[in-house]
């Protein structure tokens, strides 16, 4: 399955469009409005879905980068995970973002190739669609 980590400031307008147009596709996909039900233990099902995935597609946005709490403690769990595995699990999808703003972040993040988009392009289907089919495409190391 497909992790989709995001910013929740970017839930309506980026996450949810993308993680609804990867299940159209027939890619399993945890995305916590899909997966969280009233009363689970918000740390235990995140971290659940984390451990449990075959590649997160993170959600670059600037809210992101400038998010200290929740989306940072993802990203530093997959990333941890994917060094300990050594294998690919993170698939970027930079959104609205520069290189020199995901370097301020993180220069591992920086240093992986992303699929790059704007926020306007994921309001069409096409564009939409593009950004689905690229994370697709990213295929783990096994």
């Amino acid at each position: 399955a497909f992790f989709i980590s995001y910013d929740a400031r970017n839930r309506e307008t980026i996450a949810r469009p993308i993680a609804a147009r990867l299940t159209s596709k027939g890619e399993p996909v945890w995305f916590d409005d899909f997966d969280l039900r009233p009363g689970d233990n918000l740390r235990q099902t995140i971290e659940d879905g984390l451990k449990k995935c075959r590649q997160c597609a993170l959600l670059v946005t600037k809210e992101l980068l400038t998010n200290d709490a929740w989306a940072k403690v993802e990203f530093d769990a997959i990333f941890a995970r994917e060094v300990s595995e050594k294998r690919k699990i993170i698939v970027p999808v930079w959104v609205d973002v520069t290189r020199s703003e995901v370097e301020a972040f993180s220069l591992s993040l920086a240093n992986k190739f992303a699929v790059v988009c704007t926020a306007e392009e994921l309001q069409s289907e096409a564009g939409l669609e593009r950004v689905a089919h690229a994370i697709t495409m990213a295929k783990p190391d096994t």
